[in-house]
C-alpha cells in the first residue's frame, strides 16, 4: 500500500539535483494539497495516509510533467493569488507573489475614494483586477488585454471567484481601441505590462522561456519602456484629476520610468520597494 510519505520520497529522489530542498518540499505540498484536498500547511500531518491507486497514477503523471520543466501552475492548471483561486494556462503569464504587493499598494490608495473606479491594463489572468474587486467589493473594476483567449481566461477566473470585473479586449498600443477608456472617469489605472528586454532572455529560467508567453514578458531592447509610455499617455486622459497610475516595473529601469512619467506630466511620483528591497513598483498622480 502506497502512503503519502512514499510519494514525498519520489519527489525528493527525482528532483533533489534539480531544485533546492525547499523547492522540492513546496512542489510536493502543492501537488498533495491539490490532489488530496487538504491545506498546504497540513500536508506533513497526512504522510501516513494511504494513497488510492488513482491518485498514485496522478502523482506519477505530475512528477513526469514537472521533470520537463513545465511550471507547477500550468501542470496543476491553477494557482493562488492573495485569496483568489486563479486558473492558469500558457496563453497568460503566471501570477507572481511580488505582484500581490502591487495590489496592496493600490488598495491603500483606492481606500481614499468612496467607490473607486479602477482599470487594470494588460490584465492577463485577471488576478490583479479580481483580487482588488474581491477585497474591495464596492469598487468598479475593469480589465483589458490585447488577446481574446487571455480575456476568455480572465472571465473564467471572474466567475470562479464570484467577482464582477468587466473584462474586454483592447490593445494599449492602438489609440483607437483605448479611446473608450480616456474619459477622465477613473480613479486608478494599474498595469503589469511586458517589460523584460529581449537581451535578458539568457538570464531567464528554462521553465519560463519554454512555457510562458513571450508577448506577456518581453519588449525590444531599443524601447523597453514602450508599454509604460503608451499607458501613461492614455492614463493622462482616462484618470480624474487626483487619480493615480500604478506600475510593476523592471528593477533596472526605476529612474527611466520616473523620467517618463515626469515627461507625461504626472506628479507625486514614487518608487516602491518590494519585500526583497528591490524597486519593483511605481506610483504617480495626475494633476
Amino acid at each position: 500500500m502506497t502512503k503519502l510519505r512514499n510519494i514525498k520520497q519520489k519527489f525528493e529522489e527525482r528532483f533533489h539535483e534539480k531544485w533546492t530542498s525547499l523547492s522540492v518540499q513546496y512542489h510536493f505540498k502543492a501537488v498533495a494539497s491539490h490532489l488530496l484536498h487538504f491545506s498546504f500547511s497540513a500536508t506533513n500531518l497526512h504522510l501516513d495516509e494511504a494513497i488510492s491507486e488513482e491518485n498514485e497514477i496522478l502523482f506519477n503523471q505530475i512528477i513526469e510533467e514537472l521533470d520537463t520543466n513545465k511550471p507547477l501552475q500550468y501542470v496543476l492548471g491553477e494557482t493562488v493569488f492573495r485569496d483568489c483561486r486563479i486558473l492558469c494556462e500558457p496563453d497568460a503569464l503566471i501570477p507572481r507573489p511580488e505582484t500581490e504587493e502591487l495590489v496592496d499598494l493600490v488598495l491603500q490608495t483606492a481606500d481614499s475614494f468612496d467607490t473607486p473606479k479602477i482599470l487594470d491594463v494588460c490584465t492577463g489572468t485577471g488576478c490583479i483586477a479580481i483580487a482588488i474587486q474581491q477585497e474591495r467589493p464596492t469598487s468598479i473594476v475593469l480589465g483589458i488585454d490585447k488577446f481574446e483567449e487571455v480575456i476568455a481566461l480572465a472571465k473564467r477566473n471572474n466567475v470562479l471567484n464570484h467577482t464582477s470585473v468587466d473584462f474586454s479586449t483592447a490593445d494599449v498600443l492602438k489609440a483607437m481601441e483605448m479611446k473608450k477608456y480616456e474619459d477622465a472617469s477613473f480613479d486608478v489605472w494599474i498595469s503589469n505590462p511586458p517589460y523584460i528586454p529581449m537581451r535578458d532572455k539568457e538570464l531567464m529560467e528554462a521553465n519560463v522561456l519554454m512555457y510562458e508567453p513571450e508577448a506577456a514578458l518581453f519588449v525590444t531592447n531599443g524601447d523597453p519602456l514602450l508599454f509604460y509610455r503608451e499607458i501613461a499617455k492614455s492614463a493622462q486622459k482616462g484618470l480624474k484629476s487626483g487619480g493615480f497610475l500604478f506600475y510593476e516595473i523592471h528593477e533596472d529601469f526605476g529612474q527611466e520610468t520616473i523620467d517618463l512619467l515626469t515627461q507625461e506630466k504626472f506628479e507625486n511620483i514614487q518608487l516602491h520597494a518590494d519585500l526583497q528591497c528591490k524597486n519593483r513598483m511605481i506610483s504617480a498622480m495626475k494633476k
